[in-house]
């Protein structure tokens, strides 16, 4: 696989993203593996061996040049909610999500990702045009309606060509029976795909990660409040309702991944201290694993917090696995992009970013960081275009504004740059990240007054409540005030700060970035010599 991925010709190398998921599919020979590089840390759950990923050249088709293939393809549409009470909707969304992640789990199945299927959510769209979207060829829709204790679920499989009805069932069951119910779902969708399970695959499509129907709900009830993290309150929520999945089911992987990710957001933005959170982060992504160690998304977020944390091996370890697990889990790719890019190989970054975005076209995530993996590429034009399509489906996406801010700026275009920043603080006004972004392009504008005013503002906030010193230094490295970027560049070092590590080598640091200082920045992230294994 790394051998014809590496190919000198391009037309030796995979086409496009089936055929190198198809290829990573496969298991290896017996013998087969390389180093992943140092040890994890101590109590980290250690990964077999992996054979490197080696992204080249992005010669892989874009979302909408997918090559067609012999693969059964299918997008699960989120259910509708027939019942009574709107607030049910976490329950059919959840339900949706579980027999999508089940049939995920069969390589001889491409399923279009849950973040692409749910962009269409709502949508006035034909079925064709559905299937043009997905790049699928079936489509499971369905309805949900639950009656206290009792449930209906209806679910129908349709040809993405001619809107033909392959298959169609309802379900009119108990709460406590709704394992069962996705089971069956699932199993017929194989059945009319015609797809022969192994003894392990079978076993992987009906495998739960809890018996506990109450702890369910807790969990489902918690990924819904996840998914609009960015809304004030929600995370909070969300991380409330693991917790209590938890309390009912203490071996429940999914809520512990759920918990992870909770905790690495605010790190990821210096909403609070990293030395808060990132270690409860690691906690629960490592007792997620522990867990689930076949659960690619538990391996993603154990990668994203060990990246977070800048111990940059264990990451591209924890994504390699990921990868190996579930070829097709866009996430794992789009975090090695980030990964990749930081560490200064920028054309593989860029290649797992292109399949980061085949694999999963409408998500914000993969969006958002291959508009950053393009910032810091030097490619603005197409880091805006990537930040204007997430910018669509989700105009508070912090990774967006920050792309589109710094990539305007970086051209010059200082106004559009402004007004970016200025609608992303409105939209979320207490969020010190972008208030920091608006400061930071407010100087590259030389608009200094305005620059210093929102430093100042910044500098006021730290007194009583915490500010990422990362976020401070943004604005005085494009003030021509290197000494004082780098006394908080210092203070981010020591402290470990995530927004430092994911950033350091974006043009936003031009100013500085040939400093003597910077070097020495760089060797305390681990990054001032080649040879860290991506």
């Amino acid at each position: 696989v790394v051998m014809r991925t590496l190919a000198r010709d391009p037309a030796d190398r995979y086409a496009g993203a089936e055929d190198l998921v198809r290829a990573l599919s496969q298991k290896p020979p017996a013998d087969a593996g390389s180093p992943t590089g140092p040890s994890l840390p101590s109590g980290t759950p250690t990964p077999t061996r992996h054979e490197p990923i080696r992204y080249r050249s992005a010669n892989y088709a874009t979302a909408g040049q997918v090559r067609e293939v012999e693969m059964p393809s299918i997008g699960v549409l989120p259910f509708a909610n027939m019942s009574a009470d709107a607030d049910n909707e976490y329950f059919s969304d959840g339900i949706t999500e579980e027999i999508l992640n089940a049939l995920s789990r069969i390589p001889t199945i491409k399923v279009a990702a849950r973040t692409s299927s749910f962009a269409l959510k709502g949508k006035s769209l034909s079925i064709a045009e559905i299937g043009q979207q997905l790049n699928v060829r079936t489509v499971l829709e369905g309805s949900v309606r639950r009656m206290g204790q009792h449930v209906r679920i209806g679910a129908q499989l349709v040809s993405t060509a001619d809107g033909f009805h392959i298959w169609s069932e309802r379900y009119d069951r108990e709460l406590k029976d709704v394992f069962e119910i996705q089971d069956e779902i699932a199993r017929s969708i194989v059945e009319r795909l015609k797809v022969k399970l192994t003894a392990a695959q079978g076993e992987a499509l009906a495998m739960r990660h809890t018996e506990n129907v109450e702890a369910y709900e807790l969990y489902l009830r918690g990924r819904h409040c996840w998914y609009r993290w960015n809304i004030p309150g929600m995370t909070q929520k969300a991380m409330l309702y693991f917790e209590q999945a938890l309390a009912r089911d203490p071996e429940y992987a999914l809520a512990y991944h759920g918990l992870s990710d909770g905790y690495s957001i605010p790190g990821l933005y210096a909403m609070l201290p990293p030395g808060m959170v990132i270690p409860k982060a690691l906690a629960a992504a490592t007792r997620a694993v522990e867990l689930a160690p076949d659960l690619a998304e538990a391996r993603t977020s154990l990668g994203l917090v060990q990246l977070l944390s800048w111990d940059w091996d264990a990451a591209g370890a924890s994504y390699r696995h990921a990868i190996d697990l579930n070829p097709r889990y866009a996430l794992a790719h789009t975090y090695q992009a980030w990964l990749l890019s930081t560490l200064g190989r920028q054309r593989e970054g860029a290649a797992a970013a292109a399949l980061g975005l085949e694999l999963d076209p409408l998500s914000p995530a993969t969006n958002g960081i291959a508009a950053l993996v393009s910032y810091h590429g030097r490619e603005y034009d197409k880091a805006i275009a990537a930040c204007e399509k997430t910018l669509e489906r989700d105009p508070a996406s912090f990774l967006a504004l920050l792309g589109i801010s710094l990539s305007y700026s970086a051209k010059g275009m200082h106004k559009e740059a402004i007004g970016h920043a200025e609608r992303g603080l409105s939209l979320s006004p207490e969020v010190n990240f972008l208030r920091a972004l608006l400061g930071a392009v407010y100087a590259m504008a030389g608009q200094e007054k305005s620059a210093r005013a929102v430093l100042d503002d910044l500098l006021e906030r730290a007194q009583r409540s915490y500010v990422g010193p990362t976020l401070i230094a943004w604005i005085y490295s494009n003030l021509n005030d290197p000494d004082r970027a780098f006394e908080w560049l210092d203070k981010a070092c020591e402290e470990r700060a995530c927004t430092l590590g994911l950033g350091i080598r974006f043009p936003l640091y031009d100013s500085i970035s040939g400093d003597p200082r910077f070097r020495e920045l760089l060797k305390c992230l681990g990054l001032g010599e080649a040879g860290v294994n991506g």
